[in-house]
């Protein structure tokens, strides 16, 4: 790697230094060097001078380093080991082989899908560092907005509109958890996923613990009540799945979980079910900054969320 003059010139120095040393005698250095034997012993001079201390000093036919000589040739090998480090880290910095990224999540999402992604992408890509801000989508949309993050994870649609814009990672489908407290609660049925084979209007007035409605599950269930006419009875509103699913098996209302967090609650009081005719789905997307081109390292990660 090559990082200008100052290292040519800097090893020209330790090369020049490392030879007096290795042969004890200028005239062979010299000639191990290629260059004539005045000339090296006017560099050496030149460098003294430089510095104010003397570097090397003859007996006889042998030449040494002095002390400072020593000290001077062990701060030079420093010096080229340090740009050399330098020189390679910044090409892998630029083959966007290393670096930093920084993901806006918020803690439901993280806890449900990160687990399936970084691991990997760690592994293949080792030196580039994931730097996660977990926060509510809305924050996160704004933070994209204003370049403070490079990515952000989240549910459709995106609230923030202005500056953003967002693809869609993939689907998850929902699925309804009912406590024991509610009317629609089968003790026989515990811990399996099973068909809803009621009516969808008896949903109407169900109580309900959900995310907001402006954006993620909370939009997309107010949708789908709005589309079957029935009316929405929110609870409470958290601001994350797990929040709203440990709500509801306190016996708080019956919530929506997707199939990602699922698994963790087949085991609970409670019945889950699943919408066989009217399917419900929740649309996981990235989050960029609009008309702005992707990092080499932002696309990495981005289409590890793709493939996961």
């Amino acid at each position: 790697y090559q990082t200008g003059y100052k290292v040519l010139k800097n090893q020209q120095k330790l090369m020049y230094l490392e030879s007096i040393e290795l042969y004890s005698n200028i005239t062979k250095a010299a000639a191990h060097l290629f260059i004539s034997q005045p000339y090296l012993s006017k560099v050496i001079k030149q460098l003294e001078n430089e510095l104010k201390i003397k570097l090397i000093q003859s007996q006889g036919h042998q030449t040494f380093l002095t002390y400072a000589g020593q000290r001077y040739l062990f701060y030079l090998k420093e010096i080229d080991m340090i740009e050399r480090q330098m020189a390679k880290e910044l090409y892998l910095i630029r083959s966007d082989k290393k670096g930093e990224i920084t993901l806006g999540i918020n803690s439901g999402l993280a806890s449900s899908i990160l687990a399936n992604v970084l691991p990997k992408f760690n592994l293949e890509h080792p030196e580039i560092s994931v730097k996660l801000l977990e926060n509510n989508q809305n924050i996160s949309e704004q933070l994209v907005a204003s370049g403070d993050i490079d990515l952000a994870v989240g549910m459709a649609p995106i609230v923030y509109k202005d500056g953003i814009a967002s693809t869609t990672i993939y689907r998850d489908e929902l699925f309804l958890m009912i406590p024991t407290t509610s009317q629609l609660y089968n003790a026989e049925k515990r811990g399996q996923i099973i068909p809803f084979e009621y009516p969808i209007s008896v949903l109407d007035n169900e109580p309900l613990i959900l995310t907001p409605l402006e954006y993620g599950i909370g939009k997309t269930i107010a949708q789908f009540y709005e589309l079957h006419h029935m009316s929405l009875n929110q609870m409470i509103t958290t601001s994350t799945v797990p929040t709203a699913a440990s709500l509801s098996l306190s016996g708080m209302g019956a919530t929506f979980v997707p199939q990602t967090l699922i698994h963790r609650y087949l085991d609970k009081e409670c019945n889950v079910y699943h919408f066989h005719k009217n399917k419900l789905f929740s649309e996981y997307i990235m989050i960029y900054k609009k008309d702005v081109e992707l990092s080499g390292i932002a696309l990495l990660l981005y289409k590890a969320f793709l493939t996961k």
